[in-house]
């Protein structure tokens, strides 16, 4: 029998409330325009989460892919090799230009990209594809209508990934700036959400080996930070605490981690 009491559970609202506390979220479209240099450089070929992620979902050439929250191309540069076609879609018109740049520096001829704000996309616009993929990227505002909107988008398959573990790094950060940590809101009201709407989706966790290079300790904390700006007093505090847990290497400052995500999908149904 279906477990009734999860239907009386706000999860939007739980959703929205956890997401407000979140201490080091980013927010609005100029916000990730000055985060899109450090996120180019810094989720490329550092870590084996692409890997990871392809290797779960089911591909293949004649398929349609949209790609949500794109970012810099982390995931549409590589499924580019499996589709027929991937729909780029961000709200950060520097992202789509870092990604239009290796598009055009690769000659890759099918990826399309599309500046536009996911949940307020025109769906004759967006078009409907095989797959619609929201990698570390679900849009911050009403769940259940950005979930909704990745069903109406999808043919097929939906896919979402959402950070399943909090990382050390960015809570000891706020420790120093004299911030309480609060980490990104749980994957389980994702999937939660997904039941009471009617959506038996599959869950999976898988690690991520990390190996982040900096050129500088600067650059560490720029990154880590996203760019917001901090008091150099504030700031040099960081980057002596960097230099004891990083490496110094030839190549700059090495941190390397692991990390967890959730890997959460599901077969296109009628609601």
């Amino acid at each position: 029998m279906p477990d009734k009491s999860l239907h009386s559970i706000d999860w939007d609202s739980i959703w929205e409330k956890a997401m407000e506390r979140t201490t080091l979220k980013g927010e609005g479209v100029k916000f990730w325009d000055k985060a899109a240099p450090c996120l180019s450089k810094n989720y490329s070929c550092q870590n084996n989460y692409v890997e990871q992620l392809l290797k779960r979902m089911m591909l293949g050439s004649g398929k349609t892919i949209l790609d949500v929250g794109c970012g810099t191309g982390t995931m549409a540069l590589p499924l580019s090799k499996y589709a027929q076609q991937v729909t780029a879609l961000d709200h950060s018109p520097a992202m789509l230009e870092i990604l239009g740049n290796e598009i055009r520096g690769r000659l890759i001829t099918n990826i399309r990209t599309l500046n536009v704000d996911f949940i307020e996309a025109d769906p004759k616009v967006a078009g409907k594809h095989d797959i619609v993929l929201a990698s570390r990227s679900l849009p911050m505002g009403n769940l259940r209508k950005s979930l909704l909107k990745m069903e109406a988008l999808s043919s097929s398959l939906c896919y979402l990934t959402w950070i399943a573990s909090s990382r050390k790094l960015d809570e000891d950060v706020c420790r120093i700036m004299g911030k309480p940590y609060f980490p990104y809101p749980s994957y389980l009201i994702i999937a939660n959400m997904l039941y009471t709407m009617g959506i038996y989706a599959s869950t999976e966790l898988f690690e991520v080996k990390n190996n982040q290079v900096y050129g500088s300790l600067d650059e560490a904390v720029d990154s880590v930070l996203r760019g917001r700006e901090i008091p150099d007093g504030q700031k040099k505090k960081i980057c002596d605490y960097f230099s004891t847990v990083m490496k110094k290497t030839s190549e700059g400052w090495e941190y390397s981690f692991t990390d967890r995500w959730a890997l959460i999908w599901w077969q296109k149904t009628e609601i």
